[in-house]
């Protein structure tokens, strides 16, 4: 089905192209023993269209991947690198979409800088509520290092934002 995929996009045939990308994510996401390779595949799909700058598939692949592989092993790190980039382009509201889907994966490596992430969004979405509980989660599961500090100076910003000065004053 990759090389079917690969010939459908040098052949320029986008009804067929989509018919497969699709099939491929419907039907193998649900395999235990395919969805990995699947996943993979849709990915590659996605990342030559973004090299062809064909936007419309990089779009539908990537949208497909997101619905489909909710356990993908590559699915942490495209959620992060997809958060990062609209937090980039200043769009904190899509940004915060993709680092609140991080915050159920509290075993991987990315789960700490999401929520960091998820607090700044918050915070520039003027939601200080919300950004004072992501970033006191933050505070209470994460380990002793300097990042742990600059959220602690950060919650003392949210509050002061919010006109708390005491508790600001406090953190």
């Amino acid at each position: 089905l990759g090389d079917l995929i690969k010939c459908y996009s040098e052949l320029g045939d986008t009804n067929y192209l989509y018919a497969v990308v699709g099939y491929v994510a419907e039907r193998f996401s649900r395999n235990d023993k395919l969805d990995e390779s699947a996943g993979n595949l849709i990915l590659r799909t996605a990342e030559a269209a973004e090299t062809k700058k064909d936007a419309e598939l990089t779009r539908y692949a990537y949208d497909l991947y997101f619905k489909w592989f909710t356990e993908h092993s590559r699915l942490p790190a495209m959620l992060y690198r997809f958060g990062d980039t609209k937090l980039r382009e200043k769009s904190y509201d899509l940004a915060l979409g993709y680092f609140l889907q991080m915050t159920n994966r509290q075993s991987d490596q990315l789960y700490f800088p999401s929520l960091n992430s998820a607090a700044y969004c918050y915070t520039m979405l003027n939601d200080y509520s919300n950004a004072v509980q992501t970033m006191a989660k933050y505070i209470s599961t994460a380990k002793p290092n300097p990042g742990a500090l600059d959220a602690m100076f950060r919650l003392g910003d949210i509050y002061r934002r919010m006109d708390k000065t005491q508790q600001a004053i406090d953190e």
